[in-house]
């Protein structure tokens, strides 16, 4: 899978879920996601990045959870 559908499968997997946030890429080539949404919705998020059609292209998750801010309104990819 390109760049391109990395980026697209985990955009779909977060419209599709109702998850507001964003993906960005970082200069090091990780990959940094925030994301807003309930929690059972959040865990669901989280098993279809790690197991579902990208997960062949990630090494490792750390997860961190905070209060939700509210400032994102849909998933960006940037």
């Amino acid at each position: 899978m390109h760049d391109g559908g990395f980026s697209e499968a985990v955009k779909h997997a977060a419209v599709h879920l109702g998850i507001n946030g964003q993906m960005k890429r970082l200069p090091d080539r990780r990959v940094e996601v925030i994301a807003e949404g309930e929690k059972h919705t959040l865990e669901q998020f989280l098993e279809e990045i790690r197991y579902g059609e990208v997960a062949a292209q990630i090494t490792d998750v750390q997860t961190t959870w905070e209060e939700a801010t509210g400032e994102f309104s849909g998933f960006l990819v940037r």
